[in-house]
């Protein structure tokens, strides 16, 4: 599965609910004019998180990387513990991913 890639960025805007009443939205956009449209309760929060979701996935590639290469250099119970870990950020990655047995 692949998703959109980054950058992306919110933009408030408006929309029209379904009695014609202008309402707050937020847009989330990048570069190549994809976009969502989000509003209600906590659409900005939600807007936010989602637009920097590329970013963290990228940050959990390279935490996981780093995790797998110092188990490498680790002995014992500390090498297990960062083995571990390495694999919690694998199925954090694959769920971030759409593998859902991840």
């Amino acid at each position: 599965m692949t998703h959109t890639p980054a950058p992306w960025k919110v933009i408030e805007t408006w929309r029209f609910d379904h009695a014609g009443n202008q309402r707050d939205a937020l847009v989330i956009v990048n570069d190549d004019s994809n976009a969502d449209v989000l509003s209600g309760t906590n659409a900005e929060a939600n807007a936010h998180l989602i637009a920097a979701a590329p970013v963290m996935l990228k940050g959990l590639r390279r935490a996981e990387q780093t995790v797998r290469n110092l188990a490498s250099e680790l002995e014992g119970d500390a090498k297990q513990i960062a083995e571990n870990e390495a694999a919690n950020l694998r199925d954090d990655i694959a769920k971030a991913e759409g593998d859902n047995n991840g």
